[in-house]
């Protein structure tokens, strides 16, 4: 679980959309059609934020709704914007990292802004490729490559102290962010994060021309007869963020989780100070081996009640409260 844009010519008058409850419409100019593809339904079609950078790392803000804002951090050796929802809240803030074929906008969001976490900063980050963050099709796409732009990130905001949440490959992402970063990165919190290379997505050994030609498109369309049988299931909620995934990104990472590294992601975990945690879905299959390597390195265990893998979809307030206790018993008032 968890269109790329296309070249043609496109209207740069958007529809009206809803955003996080707020309506915004054509004549706001905050969104604006990204070029779509030949007979892509307006509906699928992809949207991003408009607005220029004033410096060369900069931050661009955009007000969605009262408990939230739209942000951007440019980064110029991408040529690329970063984007990210923050909500408001007290220092210092947690950072959401996301899977594979997912977005923080789009599945861990829905986690970041229930009660349990309520009057805690949260920065929702699309990674490049993701949700509502740039496309650059030059861009590596693996999981160092995805590190580097958090470091950035970070250093633009000028944060003393964060935490890290990253789910699934975000989880990989955050153990290089941490490692990059252990004097500002206070929390290390991995929901089910790839802690070991492998996880079986090779995507039927598809080169990536394959898989950006024919591959992505039958993905997509497999999915959505799951979601067609099942309209009230989590593959019809996850299909949305799935569709707006550059498919280079979802190639290349399949080959960056499978990387065999030196020194590995596991032993750079191992080597961390700060307070970490290891979040497990009550409805995942077991894992003794990893719960007891973890134990040893210091890591704490928790377990997400009434959910598998995607927790931030089927229980985000699970996932809430969990990171919620995290935080009284890491990060002490």
């Amino acid at each position: 679980m968890c269109p790329r844009p296309r070249r043609s010519a496109c209207n740069p008058k958007c529809v009206g959309i809803s955003f996080l409850g707020m309506r915004v419409d054509s004549t706001s100019r905050l969104f604006q059609c990204d070029e779509a593809g030949d007979g892509v339904p307006l509906g699928q079609r992809h949207w991003v934020l408009t607005r220029e950078s004033k410096h060369e790392v900069g931050r661009s803000k955009e007000h969605i709704a009262g408990q939230a804002d739209m942000k951007a951090v440019y980064l110029p050796g991408d040529r690329a914007f970063l984007r990210y929802i923050e909500v408001p809240g007290d220092d210092p803030p947690l950072l959401w990292l996301h899977g594979w074929q997912c977005s923080a906008t789009g599945e861990l969001m829905p986690a970041a802004v229930r009660p349990p976490l309520r009057g805690r900063r949260s920065l929702l980050v699309d990674f490049l490729g993701h949700g509502y963050s740039d496309k650059p099709l030059g861009f590596g796409y693996g999981v160092e490559d995805h590190a580097r732009t958090i470091v950035a990130l970070i250093d633009a905001l000028e944060l003393r102290k964060c935490g890290l949440v990253g789910h699934s490959m975000g989880g990989a992402v955050a153990i290089l962010v941490a490692a990059a970063r252990p004097g500002i990165v206070s929390l290390l919190v991995m929901a089910e994060g790839n802690v070991d290379a492998g996880g079986g997505v090779r995507l039927g050994g598809q080169t990536e021309d394959q898989f950006i030609h024919r591959g992505f498109r039958e993905m997509l369309e497999a999915h959505f007869r799951e979601a067609e049988a099942q309209p009230d299931g989590l593959r019809a909620a996850h299909l949305g963020i799935e569709r707006l995934v550059e498919p280079r990104a979802i190639h290349r990472e399949a080959v960056s989780i499978e990387l065999e590294r030196n020194p590995s992601i596991r032993s750079l975990l191992g080597k961390l100070e700060m307070p970490r945690w290891y979040l497990q879905g009550e409805l995942s299959d077991p894992e003794p081996d990893l719960q007891h390597d973890l134990a040893a390195m210091g890591i704490g265990w928790k377990v997400v009640p009434q959910t598998g893998h995607a927790m931030g979809l089927q229980n985000p307030e699970g996932l809430a409260q969990s990171v919620a206790e995290v935080l009284v018993a890491s990060w002490p008032r």
